[in-house]
């Protein structure tokens, strides 16, 4: 008897990507939904202000929603390996800027309706 053979489930990976907001490299982390979809998750980095950190959460929220939303995580001002702040320091009113910049810049044309997460960690 002739046993089958599992394939492993191969989980769709997301991409990093880093763009202009607000005059500053930012680093995003994305999935697009292959379908025309009507939703659109923008996860908004916690501590540690990285998009790459939550990277198995953006695949496995994908995979959870069925592959039918597009998924970004944003990370911080200065956050980014590739941006140059020389040290320079944003304040919380800042970096809320900078996130309306990114939605005005690349989500604000789109048909998709915008659901905003936004994670912070507490520490005790």
């Amino acid at each position: 008897m002739e046993r089958a053979r599992l394939t492993p489930f191969r989980r769709e990976q997301a991409t990093t990507r880093i763009c202009k907001v607000s005059s500053f490299a930012t680093e995003l982390l994305e999935i697009r939904s292959k379908e025309p979809s009507s939703l659109h998750v923008l996860l908004i980095a916690g501590n540690p202000g990285i998009a790459a950190f939550y990277k198995d959460f953006v695949e496995a929220l994908y995979e959870n929603l069925g592959g039918q939303a597009s998924i970004t995580a944003i990370g911080h001002i200065s956050h980014c390996q590739k941006g140059s702040t020389h040290g320079r320091l944003f304040s919380i009113y800042e970096q809320i800027d900078h996130k309306v910049d990114f939605i005005e810049q690349e989500l604000q044309h789109s048909e998709q309706s915008i659901v905003l997460v936004n994670f912070r960690l507490h520490h005790y």
